[in-house]
């Protein structure tokens, strides 16, 4: 990727989504009720019941509230009309959204950092679990979840119908908070997200595992005529999850290519024009978010 295309991205940090736990019961009629949602669980240990209130500041606000000393204001004041006097944060969501049509151009670089998580963090769903070598930035979403933080990088124009000015959005969703102040969960944000640098090189070698094995089945069940030489048009098919030159020429030599070096350039050059993502890009696009979040936060 080249540097000016990380430059022209233009994204807007802001929290999008809270939930806070209380012990008392809310009273909702001087809120809208649009962008509440409460419910209620039992623990099971000591038979308490606690209220679970999820909030929209923008919606509370009825305007986009992009400055987090708003926020703060929105949050306290609609806290307040609810009658609640104890509560604490138990998830927030951090989004970044993009207000150009970019999804797709920008599939690639998102859907990196999303998979990056799985190498330092345990997910269990499905998308985790079967996405190293797998992505295509014709679905319309890529995540991975567990029970403390879900990373999302979505199409928000095609999943709102284009009701909002939003086309594109990247969120981190924080839970099981445990009470702690968004200052604090950012903070543990900024902490995995230099983390997950660290395994660039380790997930490109996954990725390469993970397509092999695919390689060998698809020309495995492919007719014998058109068995002798399909590397070409799989690696276009997979453009999206080859990631640099030196993961290229690996993977042709994995797959028995005469002169794979020679191969991997004429077909990312030539034949597909793969978009790499370097390991500077990662490190530049997270300090991108980080600058961003920041900016928000000290507004």
């Amino acid at each position: 990727m080249n540097k000016s295309k990380l430059l022209n991205y233009e994204l807007t940090a802001s929290i999008h989504t809270v939930e806070i736990r209380s012990w008392q019961k809310p009273v909702l009629f001087e809120v809208d009720e649009n962008a509440v949602e409460v419910h209620y669980r039992t623990n099971r240990k000591t038979g308490k019941t606690a209220c679970y209130i999820k909030m929209n500041p923008h919606g509370l606000a009825g305007n986009e509230v992009l400055e987090f000393s708003l926020f703060e204001q929105v949050i306290a004041k609609s806290i307040k009309m609810m009658k609640i006097r104890k509560w604490e944060y138990s998830r927030i969501d951090v989004r970044l959204d993009c207000y150009d049509d970019s999804y797709q151009e920008y599939y690639k670089l998102n859907a990196f950092i999303v998979d990056l998580f799985t190498m330092s963090y345990s997910f269990k769903n499905d998308e985790a679990t079967g996405s190293m070598g797998h992505r295509s930035r014709f679905k319309r979403s890529v995540y991975v979840k567990n029970q403390y933080i879900c990373i999302d990088y979505y199409d928000k124009g095609k999943e709102s119908l284009y009701r909002f000015p939003c086309k594109a959005r990247l969120e981190f969703r924080m839970m099981k908070l445990k009470g702690k102040s968004p200052e604090d969960v950012i903070k543990q944000l900024f902490i995995r997200l230099d983390k997950i640098i660290k395994f660039y090189n380790e997930y490109l070698n996954e990725c390469n595992k993970n397509l092999f094995d695919n390689y060998l089945w698809t020309k495995k069940h492919r007719p014998l005529k058109e068995r002798n030489d399909i590397i070409t048009p799989y690696i276009w098919a997979n453009q999206d999850v080859f990631y640099n030159m030196k993961q290229l020429e690996e993977f042709c030599k994995m797959c028995g290519v005469g002169n794979p070096g020679v191969r991997a350039k004429s077909i990312a050059r030539k034949t597909c024009s793969v978009e790499f993502i370097s390991h500077k890009n990662v490190c530049d696009y997270i300090s991108m978010i980080k600058d961003l979040i920041t900016y928000y936060m000290e507004m």
